[in-house]
């Protein structure tokens, strides 16, 4: 407890020399130094699904539900039901987020180009929209004048960030006429976002965030496989300084299968391999127990690039439903390292008659 109100209050304090710097107008020395935008970038960065926190964050090659829009665009084309989804994040230093997003699968039957079939079955696409929200607390800001006497001070918002975003996929194995490989099918798909922030209530910029990514799946050998390239843009601006976006390569392998040996009705072990625009390589690995009753257990690992790690945790429970949708209660907890704890929860509705 000491040590993470203290790293909480030294946080505190960071973003009001941050905040002071920037307000003061000024571009030299230590406070137009610090990188306005890594207070805020970390939205891009953490999975908005508890899922994938209890996972480790190894999502890239078994992302499945609404949260692909963030994770891998490309799983959405898998999807076999409508989805609404909403996450709530409780982390450091009253750093929370919240996200909602939705999701839906297309079939579009014999589609045609120039008098030419193009599908001998139907086509599948996906379509997904969200908005994320990340609220960064608050801070007091003391000013003062060139004297350096003290003026007044008041309690504003350190930050706020809003991530709006739009996803397409689509099934390219039949659909655009190649054949499947040895049972595999493959996925593609791409999100676009409008990623806004604010900060200490007197700075604003926005840019534009694009992810892309593959999706490779072979249902009959439970193998899967992901690449995912996120947050390519051209950066945020804040007065004259451009903060390059977080820019990350991620490449991730898992298997999926029913072993009865140990009860399980769905086994997946997960593995992730990362590195971002300054080659900073990390790797993530998770573990998912479903048992044959209504609940999953989820565990992972995280060696993250400052050569430290992270044990994560989950639990999945899944009310009973019909085969026109159920509803899924997602837990994440994170442990990082002798900060705190960071929690995740998010619920999750399928709905609709399968596609």
């Amino acid at each position: 407890r000491p040590r993470k109100r203290s790293w909480s209050n030294s946080l505190r304090s960071w973003r009001g020399f941050l905040c002071c710097g920037l307000l003061a107008g000024g571009h030299h020395g230590p406070a137009s130094a610090a990188n306005p935008g890594a207070a805020s970038g970390g939205i891009l960065k953490n999975p908005v699904s508890a899922k994938a926190m209890g996972m480790g964050g190894a999502f890239a090659a078994i992302s499945d539900d609404v949260t692909s829009i963030h994770l891998n665009p490309a799983g959405l084309a898998s999807l076999t039901h409508r989805q609404l989804g909403m996450m709530y994040d409780r982390g450091l230093a009253d750093i929370n987020t919240e996200f909602i997003g939705y999701a839906s699968p297309v079939l579009l039957h014999d589609e045609t180009l120039g008098g030419t079939r193009l599908a001998q079955s139907p086509v599948r696409h996906a379509i997904g929209v969200s908005i994320l929200v990340s609220q960064l607390g608050e801070m007091d800001l003391i000013r003062t004048d060139a004297a350096g006497a003290f003026q007044d001070a008041q309690r504003i918002s350190a930050g706020r960030d809003t991530v709006v975003s739009m996803a397409y996929a689509a099934r390219v194995t039949e659909d655009w006429g190649l054949i499947k490989s040895r049972g595999h099918e493959l996925y593609v798909g791409a999100t676009a976002r409008y990623w806004s922030s604010t900060l200490a209530q007197q700075y604003s910029a926005g840019t534009s965030v694009f992810d892309v990514g593959f999706l490779c799946l072979n249902k009959d050998q439970g193998l899967r496989w992901g690449v995912v390239v996120q947050n390519l843009g051209t950066g945020l601006k804040y007065k004259q300084t451009v903060d390059p976006l977080p820019l990350t390569y991620r490449l991730g392998v898992a298997w999926q299968a029913s072993v009865a040996e140990i009860g399980a009705r769905r086994l997946t072990g997960a593995l992730d391999a990362t590195a971002d625009r300054e080659n900073k390589k990390g790797v993530a690995a998770g573990l998912e127990y479903w048992s044959r009753s209504f609940a999953g257990w989820r565990a992972g690992y995280q060696w993250g690039q400052n050569q430290q790690s992270r044990w994560t945790a989950g639990l999945g429970i899944r009310l009973p439903g019909s085969s026109r949708g159920a509803f899924l209660i997602d837990y994440g907890f994170q442990l990082i390292n002798d900060l705190g704890a960071a929690h995740r929860l998010s619920v999750m509705c399928e709905f609709g008659a399968p596609r």
